[in-house]
């Protein structure tokens, strides 16, 4: 059972409710990069006080497709404010889980953000409410500024750390600290200057947000063999921080490449 599948199935069980008011589909599809390996991630917009009712319609309809092996519903309130469920059905095998996020009311702009959340995939929209919105790149430049300022002082202060657990001889304490302390705040410098619409994405995506040869230096500090390599990479990684954030301090790309962004955005 492919994801186009699993999303009819969901879409049947929603779309002739009358609290049911949207459908769509959003993560690699939105960006046109689904694969046979890609999971459905549906969001589906309903009136107020109707999420328990889309999550038993379509849970309904999903154990008549087959056999539910999985089932984790998000304790609330999440992070997002919304309802949220994972399904994974046996006959859609493990890869292709569905990612079920409820809206109740109006759709929350957050997950319409054309340049963060790619054009959404609708299945359907009674009211005419589910259309991709732009980035408020003014916002966005003033956040990069201040993550800049925080990266400035952070990245220095709390990079000592690992070396710190290496010379005591606790190497899984080191390469936790590296991973939270060195690597993710220096992908996330790299993408304030390569993608600064998706700064806080993390590592996810990083083959499509940075241009491949920075891409490969990230691989190879992403792993360390043995706690020898893990020092040398602690010191390419704080050798490629500077050059990135001297970058930015030489020529202000953070705020170059929003505003050209936006002209983009105003002119299409």
């Amino acid at each position: 059972m492919d994801r186009p599948a699993l999303m009819h199935i969901v879409a049947q069980s929603l779309k002739e409710q009358d609290w049911a008011r949207g459908l769509w589909e959003g993560g690699s599809a939105a960006f046109g990069r689904a694969d046979a390996w890609s999971d459905l991630d549906a969001v589906a917009l309903v009136s107020e006080g109707a999420k328990e009712l889309a999550f038993t319609a379509v849970e309904a309809a999903l154990a008549q497709a087959g056999e539910l092996t999985l089932r984790h519903r998000v304790p609330e309130p999440a992070w997002h404010g919304h309802a949220q469920c994972f399904y994974q059905l046996a006959e859609a095998g493990p890869y292709r889980m569905i990612d079920l996020l409820v809206m109740e009311g109006e759709p929350d702009a957050r997950f319409l953000v054309r340049e963060r959340h790619g054009e959404p995939v609708v299945t359907f929209d009674k009211d005419d409410v589910v259309h991709a919105v732009p980035l408020d790149w003014a916002a966005q430049t003033d956040l990069l500024r201040r993550r800049v300022a925080n990266l400035r002082t952070t990245f220095p202060l709390f990079l000592p750390l690992v070396e710190k657990e290496l010379r005591r001889g606790r190497d899984v304490d080191a390469m936790a600290f590296y991973q939270g302390l060195c690597l993710r705040p220096l992908v996330e410098l790299l993408r304030i200057r390569h993608c600064p619409e998706r700064h806080d994405y993390g590592l996810r995506y990083l083959a499509t947000d940075l241009p491949p040869e920075i891409m490969d230096q990230v691989r190879r500090l992403a792993y360390a063999a043995d706690p020898e390599a893990l020092a040398e990479r602690v010191d390419h990684a704080a050798a490629l921080f500077e050059r990135t954030l001297r970058a930015l301090d030489a020529d202000g790309q953070a705020d170059a490449e929003s505003d050209d962004a936006a002209e983009r955005v105003a002119q299409a």
